[in-house]
């Protein structure tokens, strides 16, 4: 069975499309989002305890949504 041109055409921006699609996601990852939540003080701020991956880096926020490893609610006791 032989395709038309025009055929093949969208078939080859369908692929395009979806090669584009799927390095976005996997290479960069533009496909987990940081999540955010509205704030009354700040307007928003992001959401505590994310662990994301964007851009070759890895972004972690605790539990008070800072980009820091998890703070201890008491300091730790010195021998």
């Amino acid at each position: 069975m032989k395709w038309s041109g025009k055929y093949q055409v969208a078939g080859g921006i369908i692929a395009g499309l979806a090669a584009t699609e799927l390095s976005l996601r996997l290479a960069f990852g533009l496909g987990n989002p940081v999540l955010i939540q509205a704030d009354s003080e700040s307007g928003y701020r992001f959401q505590p305890n994310q662990k994301v991956w964007r851009f070759g880096r890895t972004i972690k926020y605790n539990q008070y949504s800072q980009r820091s490893d998890t703070i201890a609610p008491q300091k730790p006791q010195e021998p």
